[in-house]
């Protein structure tokens, strides 16, 4: 919610939410796709990077997690790596200060995806990571 509804210290262009449904449904991800392509025009730096990133990847992972049959839970980067050496190997910064974890050793990155589509457009697109982490999860 503090994506989209925190008046106390909203992110940069926050009244582009004023009139979309964003309900954690994958179709308010086609919403968020639209926003951080807004974004693109002037590219967030600095404290407003850290910030739109945590909450945008905050609001995918939680998308995921609503809309997945998978028990996804959010770790700090320091638990991933104990629990998967796998990690280590990765690095800790902003995209993976908070990651998606579900047993036995599945691991999704929604802060890196929110700094892959600023920087890379619509090839990145938040929707279709959500979508292919769900569809793609064992039956």
């Amino acid at each position: 919610m503090m994506l989209f509804d925190n008046p106390e210290d909203p992110v940069r262009e926050h009244d582009f939410f004023d009139d979309k449904c964003m309900d954690f449904s994958m179709e308010s991800l086609e919403f968020l796709d639209k926003y951080l392509e807004l974004l693109r025009l002037n590219l967030p730096e600095d404290e407003e990077l850290v910030k739109i990133t945590l909450r945008a990847g905050s609001y995918i992972g939680e998308v995921i997690r609503k809309n997945s049959t998978i028990d996804y839970n959010w770790l700090e980067f320091s638990e991933a790596e104990r629990i998967s050496p796998q990690i280590e190997g990765i690095g800790f910064g902003l995209g993976t200060a908070a990651i998606l974890w579900s047993k036995p050793d599945s691991f999704l990155f929604p802060l890196a995806k929110v700094l892959k589509r600023l920087e890379n457009g619509s090839e990145d697109n938040v929707h279709f990571f959500a979508k292919v982490a769900i569809d793609d999860l064992p039956k």
